[in-house]
């Protein structure tokens, strides 16, 4: 697979990190991909310059990380462009990400956990949708350190529908607590 086709399914992060979850879950496959995940994470370290030159190791962890900056920098705005702008290596880059878009407040985090709670299908509203977005706050909360346990979690959207798909939810329910079960 050329280097082209693994970069353009890198989305844009955009400004305020609005879709960072799925960036930053892309990033990491995208990481993998290129053998760069120890970059990252910090798991690579930087070997010390060769003393002769019959040594690549160096080279070739600069040349890889600054491979891994470019791919990520290459999808950031121009506001987390200049954010970034002094890091020196990927993890740099990566941690003055993670912190700006996953140090939240608790007052933040109960926030959205409210949000979550609060969210209700209308009768003739779009149920799929409306799942799929009580599903990324979760994962979203999750990423956050603030994580909503099943039981919880099947109680809320239980609450959240309207009437007329409370049976189908239910029975969904107890479904998937059967096979729980096997």
């Amino acid at each position: 697979m050329s280097e082209e086709r693994i970069t353009s399914r890198l989305p844009k992060l955009q400004r305020d990190g609005e879709n960072w979850p799925e960036f930053k879950t892309q990033v990491k496959w995208l990481m993998a991909a290129k053998n760069t995940t120890g970059h990252l994470n910090g798991t690579s370290v930087c070997p010390s310059p060769p003393a002769d030159a019959t040594s690549t190791a160096y080279s070739d962890w600069i040349s890889r990380d600054a491979t891994a900056m470019q791919l990520v920098g290459s999808a950031l705005p121009p506001n987390l462009t200049r954010l970034c702008r002094n890091a020196t290596t990927i993890r740099e880059m990566w941690l003055i990400l993670v912190r700006k878009f996953e140090q939240k407040t608790m007052t933040e985090k109960a926030d959205m956990r409210l949000k979550l709670d609060s969210m209700k299908c209308k009768e003739k509203g779009d149920l799929d949708k409306h799942l799929d977005a009580m599903e990324d706050m979760r994962a979203e909360l999750a990423d956050l350190d603030f994580p909503i346990d099943d039981a919880s979690f099947i109680l809320t959207v239980t609450r959240s529908v309207p009437a007329s798909y409370r049976a189908f939810v239910n029975s969904q329910v107890a479904a998937d607590e059967e096979v729980l079960k096997m």
